[in-house]
């Protein structure tokens, strides 16, 4: 039986929470990218499995250009509710379309972005099979 451990400490993550939380705050958000980063090195290097720690191999200017097209996707969803009231059916119908492309996506970025002994891991979800776990699921929770 191989014995997953945590080795971190308290103490030495809230320097980081509170670092990444001041330059979070002092940046309107831009450094959060960083501090995701940083968070997850951190939590994956002080997980370890039979002796080998996990690695985080994400790069920040990925999530911040994916946080930056939410942010946009947002506006526009703000928009459309407030301002442009007729074009919000359109809005949610593309979003309800879209919403299981942007889960598989960001599930195979984290898995292609994590390691374990330098091999990273993967995921084959397609647009498919993520619309029928997603969309089944929430309709068996409605019965």
């Amino acid at each position: 039986m191989l014995a997953l451990e945590f080795r971190g400490d308290a103490r030495e993550y809230f320097r980081i929470w509170a670092a990444n939380l001041c330059l979070t705050l002092l940046t309107f958000g831009i450094f959060s990218a960083w501090a995701k980063v940083r968070k997850k090195r951190y939590f994956y290097s002080n997980t370890v499995l039979d002796g080998t720690p996990f690695q985080y191999l994400g790069q920040p200017a990925p999530i911040l250009k994916g946080r930056v097209i939410a942010a946009a996707l947002f506006l526009v969803y703000y928009g459309s509710s407030n301002i442009f009231t007729s074009l919000m059916p359109y809005i949610l119908a593309v979003g309800l379309i879209v919403a299981p492309w942007v889960v598989a996506r960001s599930v195979a970025f984290n898995a292609r972005n994590s390691a374990y002994r330098n091999i990273t891991f993967s995921f084959d979800g397609n647009y498919q099979s993520a619309l029928l776990t997603i969309y089944a699921w929430a309709s068996s929770r409605r019965s």
